[in-house]
């Protein structure tokens, strides 16, 4: 009786953990914060938002705009985006000089299952867009603003990603699964904002740090990261004089501290890779006021 009892509140649980109501992704009190970077210097923040509604072939669309500005004040016309009953998002572009142009194309299956296989499309910001055939993984759920949400894994061929439930790609709301198509530059969704609140910070920092396309200047940079990709080590040179204590912090796309080190203010510190996977990571440089310097390394 005693073992009856206990797999039917485990079985309880579980279903409890995971048959949590459904989050939609398209909503027009949200934006998505999506950081690009490219080497050398290009760092930029593509921010989008959802903004009324069009009639498209009978269906009901959401219009979507784009800024590339760190604080927003115009906004383009980007595309149009639905959300189904099914919970499958699609997105077409919009192109001022060919009003006709409508060809939506899948991003997302929220209720895809593992071993699930199909085909999206990765719009990349900087032009163009590519199918991609990918596999679900795995399934889990991660807090976001309180709320357990859906979490779906996806691999295709080399790389793993995910999207979440309500948040979308850890690559971008239109990003899904840009690192199956390109290794560099770097496109990762920053955060997401609900009524100007941060519901889903970078896993880095853990707030919402937005950058400008002329942020990364010369003279707010004080170290030298080379050579970026990386293969067993990477040097941290000064390049700027700084009367503090540092240190370097590398952070995997998952948030986790992987590597962290003291600095030398006067000679290039040493950072061993030969331990880590392929992948992009963070690094931040701070001291006791907080972030001097931040990027992305390229490890293969």
């Amino acid at each position: 009786m005693k073992s009856f009892i206990l797999f039917f509140f485990s079985i309880l649980f579980l279903n409890f953990g995971f048959a949590q109501d459904y989050y939609p992704l398209i909503e027009e009190d949200k934006t998505w914060y999506v950081v690009e970077t490219g080497f050398p210097d290009f760092v930029q923040s593509s921010i989008y938002k959802c903004e009324g509604d069009t009639i498209i072939n009978n269906e009901t669309y959401k219009v979507l705009f784009f800024s590339g500005d760190d604080d927003p004040q115009y906004w383009i016309k980007y595309g149009y985006i639905k959300e189904d009953e099914n919970h499958k998002v699609y997105f077409s572009n919009y192109y001022p000089n060919d009003s006709s142009y409508f060809e939506p194309a899948l991003l997302y299956d929220f209720d895809a299952a593992i071993n699930d296989s199909m085909t999206i499309t990765s719009i990349m910001t900087f032009g163009g867009a590519f199918e991609i055939d990918i596999i679900i993984t795995n399934i889990d759920s991660v807090v976001v603003d309180g709320n357990y949400r859906k979490r779906t894994w996806f691999e295709c061929g080399y790389d793993n990603s995910y999207w979440i439930e309500g948040i979308g790609s850890n690559n971008g709301l239109l990003q899904v699964g840009f690192y199956c198509t390109i290794a560099c530059p770097a496109c990762d969704l920053q955060c997401v904002k609900k009524d100007d609140i941060t519901i889903y910070p970078d896993s880095y920092t853990g707030s919402c740090f937005i950058v400008g396309i002329y942020e990364n200047t010369q003279d707010k940079t004080w170290f030298n990261i080379f050579p970026n990709p990386a293969t067993n080590n990477f040097q941290v040179e000064p390049i700027s004089h700084i009367q503090s204590q540092l240190f370097f912090e590398l952070y995997n796309s998952m948030g986790k501290l992987e590597i962290r080190e003291d600095l030398d203010i006067t000679f290039p510190t040493q950072i061993l890779t030969g331990d880590l996977e392929n992948g992009i990571y963070f690094y931040l440089i701070s001291n006791k006021n907080g972030a001097v310097q931040k990027g992305k390394i390229v490890i293969r």
